[in-house]
């Protein structure tokens, strides 16, 4: 499905920067699925729902919106006021760059997303997300 967005995908890039990296030891809090999903189906869509918002939010320069999808983890690694400036330079950086091929995997509260954009080197592959407070949110930190 071809969807017309601006891509997320220069927070990864630039969340390695900000973040460093280290790994703190902890594991982000998951939430198992409802029993209406399944490890594909409703999952995956759902997953994929969260990542098309995330791009728009992030390249749409709503940081407040965008920050929301960063797991917990990737949220204490991360202040708001440098992400902020991220979602600024990623706005400027890439411009309307439409978001297609976008693939979600799911399995319980672990997930993954591969996506392209027109600049390659934005493009995602296998990009880590997990269910927490009953959404998916951006593990990629």
């Amino acid at each position: 499905m071809r969807r017309r967005l601006v891509a997320v995908a220069v927070v990864p890039l630039l969340l390695l920067g900000a973040c460093g990296g280290s790994d703190s030891g902890s594991a982000p809090t998951a939430t198992e699925p409802g029993p209406a999903e399944s490890a594909s189906g409703a999952q995956g869509e759902a997953l994929e729902q969260a990542v098309v918002r995330d791009v728009d939010a992030f390249h749409g320069g709503r940081a407040d919106d965008a920050y929301a999808f960063l797991s917990a983890r990737c949220r204490q690694e991360l202040p708001f006021t440098e992400f902020r400036r991220m979602t600024s330079q990623a706005t400027a950086l890439d411009g309307d760059d439409p978001l297609r091929d976008v693939e979600a995997t799911a399995d319980g509260a672990r997930g993954t997303v591969s996506y392209e954009l027109d600049v390659e080197s934005l493009s995602e592959r296998d990009q880590p997300w997990v269910r927490e407070d009953g959404g998916w949110r951006n593990d990629d930190c």
